[in-house]
């Protein structure tokens, strides 16, 4: 006769919830209704139907998580959210040097240079770089992803007909958005080449470069099928995008993009500015947003709701990278080497 599932729970977990009241487990199954069948401290039989605390759930088989026990009970369990990392990840940025060539540079969130390592020319002026929380930095370059760790050692690459752009999303995954015989919104885990799954967009945007950001409920912002327009679509779970909104009016060609204090600000290496619209794509913010200390910024990029922006200081001919506030207040900024005008300067880190 087999034992009760709680019994196998109870024999497994031993006297670790003299401890505390947290364990970790591996996900067996998703259920599809926001419970999901855990392995719990390395068990053979899977603990069912166990609901988790995140508003947008978004676990894979074989994911570790960590279990809270409603006051000490193992009979009341529940999937906490990820632990969110705090914002002193590194920062990257993609630029060129004369000593360096084409290279991306790390510092910490306080400005602190850590290292330097060299990488191929990246060509677009879109979001081509993305960080995961690991600090691992992924890179974009047309047919390649390129996933770096924090020292530049090479992880993985993946090709593609086109690959257009790439971010991140609260979890970790990654996505990019590619051309596979229409374009696509392709998922994988973090560090990993692996395709988990690929979504049609609906309202096909040309074959062109298209920049795109994830958001934490998972909308997704990208140029819409025209050079001046923008588009937002919802990931699900499970099933296709859906459009959410969309404008005729907000350009997200060849753009960076950043999302701080519920405002989608749109970086532009051509007019040296940054602009600021609302999340609903309904209308621009700001069509000149003012970091004040910098005269013309190229890219954009946040952590946490902070901004990060890379610009050209005409007064000494340097590219600056800085940090600032929502509302334009400078934290820090630090010189990263001599400006060069045809280099698409981007700047990334794990932006929740």
């Amino acid at each position: 006769m087999l034992k009760p599932i709680n019994s196998i729970i109870k024999d497994s977990i031993g006297n670790i919830m003299f401890r505390g009241n947290v364990v970790t487990g591996i996900v067996a199954t998703d259920n599809g209704n926001g419970s999901y069948d855990v392995f719990i401290s390395e068990s053979d039989r899977a603990y069912p139907k166990i609901f988790t605390l995140s508003r947008n759930p978004d676990l894979a088989v074989g994911d570790k998580v960590r279990i809270l026990y409603k006051n000490g009970c193992k009979e009341l369990p529940i999937i906490l959210p990820p632990v969110a990392p705090s914002v002193t990840g590194y920062i990257f940025v993609y630029c060129w040097t004369a000593e360096d060539g084409y290279c991306i540079k790390s510092y910490t969130s306080n400005g602190v240079y850590v290292n330097t390592f060299s990488v191929s020319e990246l060509q677009d002026w879109n979001n081509v770089l993305a960080v995961d929380a690991d600090n691992n930095v992924y890179c974009v370059n047309y047919q390649l992803l390129k996933c770096y760790d924090k020292n530049g050692t090479l992880l993985y690459q993946a090709s593609s007909d086109d690959i257009y752009s790439v971010c991140v999303d609260s979890n970790g995954y990654i996505y990019t958005n590619e051309y596979i015989s229409e374009i696509k919104i392709v998922k994988r885990a973090a560090g990993s080449a692996t395709i988990i799954e690929s979504k049609t967009c609906p309202a096909q945007p040309l074959k062109l470069s298209q920049s795109f950001i994830m958001d934490s409920n998972k909308n997704i912002y990208m140029k819409k099928n025209n050079n001046d327009g923008a588009v937002k679509y919802n990931y699900p779970d499970s099933g296709d995008l859906t459009v959410v909104a969309s404008s005729d009016s907000i350009d997200l060609y060849q753009k960076t993009l950043a999302i701080v204090d519920g405002v989608l600000a749109i970086g532009s290496r051509g007019d040296y500015e940054i602009k600021t619209a609302k999340l609903d794509l309904s209308a621009y913010i700001s069509e000149s947003f003012d970091f004040a200390t910098i005269q013309e910024p190229i890219g954009i990029s946040n952590i946490g709701n902070d901004y990060l922006c890379v610009a050209y200081d005409n007064s000494n001919d340097y590219a600056v990278l800085g940090r600032y506030k929502s509302n334009g207040t400078k934290v820090w900024e630090t010189n990263i080497g001599t400006f060069d005008d045809t280099t698409p300067y981007q700047v990334a880190a794990y932006p929740f």
